[in-house]
C-alpha cells in the first residue's frame, strides 16, 4: 500500500518555512522571528532585496527548519510546546457582513500548520475530493461554479432536483479530537503528525477547529470528504447494479448540493448524511425544507419573458446557478452596483477614482465574467470603471513599490551610519 503522508525531513522543513513565509518577509512578527531564531539582521534582508538576492530568506529557512526539527523532537520526547496562546478576534465576514470570531495565531503556530499540512500532502490528494472547492488552490468559486453547471447541464445524469444544506457552526463544532481520529486510521503510522495535531489540538480553544487556520481549513475538508463519500455509498442494488441516490454533488466548505432525480431519494440521504455525521463527526446538519426543482431550458426561457424573471437555482458560492445560466446572489449584486455607481460618478466629477474603491472594484470582475450580465455591464458602465481601476492600481503599486524601496535604502544608510559611528567611539575608546 503507499504511503499516504511524508516523513519528516529537512527538506520538508524547509518548505514548510519558505510557504509559510511566503510574501510576509516584511511583516513585523516575521521579521523579529527571523531575527531571533536564524540571527539574520533587518538590515542585510534590505541589502540583500536592494540587490535582488535571495540568500537572506534561504538562509533564514534552513535556521529555522532546524529549529522545527527541535521542537517536534522535543514532542515526540513527551516535552509540551510553548508558545503564545491563540488570540480569538471578531471580524465582519466580507461577504455577509456577519461578526466572526477569526483566530491570530502566533508564528510557531503557523509553521507548525504549514509543517503537518505538507506531511499531509499526500493523504490530502487522495481524500479531497474533486467536488470539494473551497479553500483548495484552483479552484474557489469559479471551480465550484464550473463543476455545478457541467452536472446540472448534463443531459446523461438528469438532474431534476437539488437539496442545499451545511453544517451548524462548521468548525466551532468539528473537533480536534475527532478529526485526530480519523487519521490515526487513515495514517496510524504517521507518529509525528499526530503528535504534532495533539500538541496543537490542546492550544485550539475549546478544542474545536480554528477559524482562520491554514491547516484547519485542509483539516475541515478532509473530514467533509468522509462525509460526500457516505452520500456517494447510500443507494439501492437493482438487479445487481447499485443505483445512487444522489447523482451529483458540490460541496463549498460546510454547504453541500446535493442533486438527483427525484425527491425522495435526495430527501431520504440528507436525513441519512445528518445521522452519519452526528454519529461519527459529532456535528450536525441544518436541514431546509425547500428542495430546489430545476427547470428545462424551455421552461427558463418562457418565465424569462414575463416580468417576474426568477427561476430555481441553486444558491451557492456567491452565485445563483440556473439550467441555463448563471446569475449574481441579490446581497452581493447590491454591493457592487454600489461601488461600480459611485466609481462612475467619481470618474464623471474628477476624472479618476479612490484606490480603495479601485480594489473593491476589481474584486467584483470574477462576478461579471462568470454570469449572463451583458445587460448589467452596459447599464452600470462596466467595462469603463474597471479600466480605470485597473490603471489606478497599477499607478499606486508602483508608487508603493517606489516607497518601499526609498524605505528600506534609507534603513541600510541609517544603519551603515550607526556601525561606523559605533566602530570609531571603539577606536577613540581604545
Amino acid at each position: 500500500m503507499k504511503q499516504r503522508y511524508n516523513e519528516l525531513t529537512h527538506d520538508l522543513c524547509v518548505q514548510a518555512v519558505l510557504s509559510c513565509f511566503d510574501k510576509k518577509w516584511h511583516r513585523p512578527e516575521v521579521m523579529a522571528f527571523v531575527n531571533h531564531y536564524a540571527g539574520i539582521p533587518t538590515r542585510e534582508f534590505y541589502e540583500a532585496e536592494l540587490k535582488q538576492e535571495v540568500w537572506p530568506q534561504l538562509e533564514a529557512a534552513e535556521a529555522i527548519a532546524y529549529y522545527l526539527e527541535e521542537v517536534v523532537d522535543e514532542l515526540m520526547h513527551g516535552e509540551p510546546l510553548d508558545m503564545r496562546p491563540v488570540i480569538v478576534r471578531s471580524r465582519p465576514d466580507g461577504m455577509t457582513g456577519k461578526m466572526r470570531d477569526i483566530c491570530d495565531l502566533c508564528i510557531l503556530h503557523q509553521l507548525l500548520g504549514h509543517l503537518v499540512k505538507l506531511g499531509l500532502e499526500p493523504l490530502f490528494h487522495a481524500r479531497i475530493l474533486p467536488t470539494q472547492c473551497a479553500s483548495i488552490p484552483g479552484r474557489g468559486q469559479t471551480g465550484l461554479l464550473k463543476k455545478a453547471k457541467r452536472y446540472i447541464r448534463k443531459a446523461g445524469l438528469g438532474i431534476t432536483v437539488c437539496q442545499k444544506t451545511d453544517v451548524a457552526k462548521a468548525y466551532g463544532s468539528l473537533m480536534y479530537v475527532v478529526v485526530i481520529g480519523l487519521l490515526e486510521k487513515d495514517v496510524p503510522s504517521a507518529i509525528w503528525i499526530l503528535t504534532v495535531l495533539r500538541a496543537l489540538a490542546a492550544y485550539a480553544p475549546g478544542g474545536h477547529l480554528i477559524i482562520g487556520g491554514y491547516l484547519d481549513a485542509w483539516l475541515f475538508n478532509y473530514a467533509m470528504s468522509f462525509a460526500l463519500r457516505y452520500v456517494r455509498s447510500c443507494g439501492k442494488t437493482r438487479r445487481g447494479k447499485f443505483i445512487p441516490n444522489v447523482k451529483a454533488d458540490t460541496s463549498y466548505m460546510d454547504d453541500f448540493g446535493l442533486m438527483g432525480t427525484g425527491k425522495t431519494p435526495v430527501q431520504r440521504t440528507v436525513k441519512l448524511l445528518d445521522a452519519w455525521m452526528q454519529k461519527f463527526l459529532g456535528i450536525r446538519l441544518k436541514i431546509k425544507e425547500h428542495m430546489i426543482r430545476f427547470m428545462t431550458y424551455k421552461e427558463e426561457r418562457e418565465r424569462k419573458k414575463h416580468k417576474n424573471r426568477g427561476c430555481p437555482c441553486l444558491d451557492m458560492g456567491g452565485y445563483k446557478i440556473h439550467r441555463g445560466y448563471v446569475t449574481i446572489r441579490p446581497g452581493i449584486f447590491r454591493r457592487l452596483r454600489r461601488e461600480f455607481l459611485r466609481g462612475w460618478r467619481e470618474i464623471q466629477a474628477f476624472g479618476s477614482i479612490h484606490l480603495q474603491r479601485a480594489r473593491k472594484i476589481m474584486s467584483y470582475n470574477g462576478y461579471f465574467k462568470w454570469t449572463n450580465s451583458v445587460g448589467i455591464i452596459a447599464t452600470y458602465h462596466v467595462k469603463e470603471v474597471r479600466k480605470v481601476a485597473k490603471s489606478v492600481i497599477g499607478y499606486w503599486s508602483k508608487r508603493f513599490a517606489k516607497a518601499k524601496r526609498e524605505r528600506m535604502e534609507r534603513y541600510v544608510i541609517q544603519c551603515n551610519v550607526g556601525r561606523q559611528a559605533r566602530k570609531g567611539c571603539a577606536y577613540l575608546a581604545a
